[in-house]
C-alpha cells in the first residue's frame, strides 16, 4: 500500500515544483503591475493601517481568519461573464486575464486591501467625471492598473500622478500631472480622444498605455484588425499585458468581498 502512494506523492511534488518555476516565470521583478503595487508600500497614510476584524464584511463569516479563497476557472469565467453583460467593456476570461487575478487576490492580496481604502477616496472623483464626459463608469479601474491608486506615483520612464501623465501629453492637456481633480478630467478628455479613433474601449486602453502610434503599428501588422486580442502578439509587451491586468483588476474590486 505503501508502494502504491510513491508515484503519486512524486507526481505531486512535480506538479508543485512545475507550478513554483511557472510563477518564477510569468511575473518578472520588473513586471510594471507590480512595481505599481509594491510602490504603495510606502504610502504614509496606510503604514499603520491593519486589517479589519472578518465580522465587519459581508461573507467573511463563511472564512477562517487565514484563509485567501480561490475560485475555480468555471466561477471566474462566469462572474467575468456577468460582468461583461452589463458592460460596454468587452470582459474575457482566460489565463493571461487569470495570472492577473491571482497577483491582486493571492500574491499582493495586503496591497489589493490598500487600494481598497484609497478608492474610497478617489472613486468618487473620477465617477464624477466619468459620467459628465459620458463614458462608462469601468474606466475608474484603469488608475489602479496605471498608479495603484498612489497620488504621487512616479515611473521610471517619467510619468506621474494617478493617471500616470508623460510630460508632453500633461501640457496638452493643461494639467499638473498631481492634481488629482485636473488629472482626472485630462484622462477623460484623452481616452474620450483615443475612442474616437479606434471605436474600441480596449484598444483605447491600450494606446493609452503605449501611444496611439504603437496600435496603428500593431493594427497594420495584423492586416486591419481592429481587435485587442487580435492585435495583442504585435503590441508592445507591456501593453500587451494592460488589458488582461485592467480586466483581472476589475473583477477583483467587483468581487471583493468574496475574496475576502
Amino acid at each position: 500500500l505503501f508502494l502504491s502512494f510513491v508515484p503519486i506523492f512524486i507526481a505531486a511534488q512535480d506538479t508543485i515544483q512545475q507550478d513554483t518555476m511557472f510563477r518564477k516565470k510569468t511575473f518578472i521583478e520588473d513586471d510594471p503591475v507590480v512595481i505599481m503595487l509594491d510602490s504603495l508600500a510606502s504610502l504614509k497614510i496606510f503604514e499603520d493601517s491593519g486589517f479589519p476584524k472578518a465580522n465587519q464584511y459581508q461573507n467573511w463569516n463563511t472564512y477562517e481568519d487565514n484563509d485567501v479563497p480561490g475560485f475555480p476557472d468555471s466561477v471566474y469565467r462566469e462572474r467575468t461573464a456577468r460582468m461583461n453583460d452589463q458592460s460596454p467593456f468587452e470582459f474575457v476570461y482566460n489565463q493571461e486575464v487569470k495570472k492577473f487575478i491571482e497577483l491582486y487576490a493571492v500574491r499582493k492580496r495586503k496591497l489589493t486591501a490598500r487600494i481598497l481604502g484609497l478608492s474610497q477616496i478617489y472613486f468618487p472623483l473620477f465617477e464624477e467625471q466619468l459620467d459628465k464626459y459620458d463614458m462608462p463608469l469601468e474606466l475608474k479601474y484603469l488608475a489602479v492598473i496605471e498608479s495603484a491608486l498612489n497620488p504621487t506615483a512616479n515611473s521610471p520612464a517619467g510619468a506621474k500622478g494617478l493617471w500616470q501623465f508623460m510630460y508632453g501629453t500633461g501640457k496638452g492637456y493643461g494639467l499638473n500631472r498631481f492634481d488629482p481633480y485636473k488629472a482626472t478630467i485630462a484622462a477623460c478628455e484623452h481616452l474620450s480622444d483615443l475612442y474616437d479613433i479606434y471605436g474600441s474601449w480596449s484598444l483605447a486602453l491600450a494606446a493609452y498605455n503605449s501611444g496611439a502610434g504603437n496600435v496603428n503599428k500593431a493594427i497594420r501588422r495584423s492586416g486591419g484588425m481592429k481587435n485587442f486580442w487580435a492585435i495583442q502578439k504585435y503590441l508592445p509587451k507591456e501593453t500587451g499585458s494592460y488589458v488582461p491586468a485592467f480586466i483581472a483588476a476589475s473583477y477583483v474590486l467587483t468581487y471583493a468581498s468574496e475574496h475576502k
